[in-house]
């Protein structure tokens, strides 16, 4: 006897247990005490309706079928410890639960300490199967109204593995589904110097991401959002199937720059291609205001001033090899640009520009181009053949090739390639011009 209970033998339990099994002392309570110790605690288990309770435990293996509508297994811990334990010393699974049915493999609830705690040395923690498409394997769920809580969490001690880790050879790995709109699917946080959501893919995408509000929304101290692809493709991926700027693929928002790219390589480091007729890029400002658009047929129009470089607008047209900038230029016989070699002479086309500040260009099938001034201030090369040159006189060809020389009196019209901006007082060299053709 033990506190006035009796002793049962391990032959009663057993054949208590196959009692229970066949349904003949259902929603019975029996006290079992294994051995000869003390009195052990009292441990309530139910399958499918039956309950045991014993304080030596089960035979193991122990196996049960049920075909009730509840739980498979279910077990309640009132105090601060787990729910179930189970550690896997081999190859199998710490705690495996398999359900055909409507029920749960395993249900597990603790309103002091955690649900489940699963451990294996050589394979996974916890393993679930689903065998009916669209249901989960392993499913959590948070009822608590409070934002710092979680259906699923998982955590990792060193930096080597993954607190969750995904893997699916032929569908999704992880995926993550919301109903509100204030909140997302997946969610990443790092408070730390990693990433929010890391996405590594050896052939295909290493994040992707759909949504109608955010199809990825990551946040953390270092990357909100990293993704590296090893085979070619993209690291990061959005698609969005909604318009306007309400739906983007991917937005960027940020409390300094928005959106920073960088390149270490000889190609573009932004590429904007749109394969329908709408605009490659559109630039808003403050209010909504567009102020800076590129169509797809590449037209660029700026609500604003553009400021470039250099201080002239020039237009590239065919010459003759060896040209170099400053150097003053007439059309040939062939329509080739050449250097100038006679005075005053009014097939002069004009100064072959140093940097343009606006450049036109056309394809050309008759050899190398060279940009032209044709409005603007720029370098020309210039001599003092015809006297010294003082700011404000206007200059024409000179017999000195490729060079301006101060213009004779009433000097004939188509003769006049602009107006010196600086003075020569001998011999040659290079002074600012300003560009004025007639």
């Amino acid at each position: 006897m033990c506190g006035g209970r009796r002793l049962v033998g391990l032959r009663a339990v057993r054949r208590l247990d196959r009692l229970l099994q066949v349904g003949e002392l259902l929603a019975q309570r029996v006290n079992l005490g294994l051995g000869t110790g003390a009195c052990r605690g009292r441990l309530d288990l139910r399958l499918g309706g039956l309950e045991r309770g014993g304080g030596g435990g089960l035979t193991l293996p122990f196996t049960g079928t049920t075909s009730s509508s509840s739980p498979g297994f279910y077990v309640t811990n009132t105090g601060s410890g787990s729910a179930v334990q189970g550690t896997g010393q081999g190859n199998g699974a710490g705690i495996y639960g398999n359900n055909s049915g409507s029920g749960s493999g395993g249900y597990f609830y603790g309103t002091g300490g955690q649900g489940i705690v699963a451990q294996s040395a050589n394979n996974h923690g916890v393993e679930g199967d689903a065998g009916t498409p669209g249901k989960a394997g392993v499913y959590g769920f948070n009822s608590s109204t409070n934002s710092i809580s979680y259906g699923v969490w998982g955590a990792r001690d060193d930096f080597t593995g993954a607190g969750v880790y995904g893997s699916n050879p032929s569908g999704t790995g992880v995926a993550g589904d919301s109903g509100a709109s204030s909140y997302a699917g997946v969610t990443g946080h790092n408070t730390g110097n990693g990433s929010g959501v890391f996405g590594l893919a050896d052939h295909g995408i290493g994040v992707y991401g759909q949504g109608v509000t955010y199809g990825v929304y990551a946040t953390g101290s270092s990357a909100g959002l990293y993704g590296i692809s090893s085979s070619g493709g993209p690291g990061v991926y959005g698609k969005s199937t909604g318009t306007g700027t309400a739906s983007p693929a991917i937005r960027a928002d940020g409390a300094g720059i928005g959106l920073f790219a960088t390149n270490n390589s000889t190609d573009a480091t932004i590429v904007a291609t749109n394969a329908t007729s709408g605009d490659i890029f559109r630039g808003f400002a403050n209010g909504g205001t567009l102020v800076f658009q590129v169509t797809g047929a590449g037209d660029v129009k700026a609500h604003g001033t553009f400021n470039a470089g250099g201080v002239d607008y020039a237009d590239r047209l065919p010459a003759d090899p060896g040209l170099e900038p400053g150097d003053v230029v007439a059309i040939g016989p062939e329509g080739i640009l050449q250097k100038s070699n006679r005075a005053n002479d009014a097939a002069v086309a004009g100064v072959f520009s140093t940097r343009p500040g606006v450049e036109g260009h056309r394809q050309s099938e008759r050899g190398p181009t060279v940009p032209v001034a044709l409005a603007g201030v720029i370098p020309v090369s210039v001599t003092a053949e015809n006297g010294a040159i003082a700011a404000g006189d206007l200059l024409v060809s000179s017999s000195t090739p490729g060079r301006a020389m101060k213009a004779p009196p009433s000097p004939a019209p188509g003769t006049v390639i602009g107006k010196a901006m600086q003075p020569l007082e001998a011999g040659s060299g290079s002074i600012e011009m300003l560009v004025m053709l007639r």
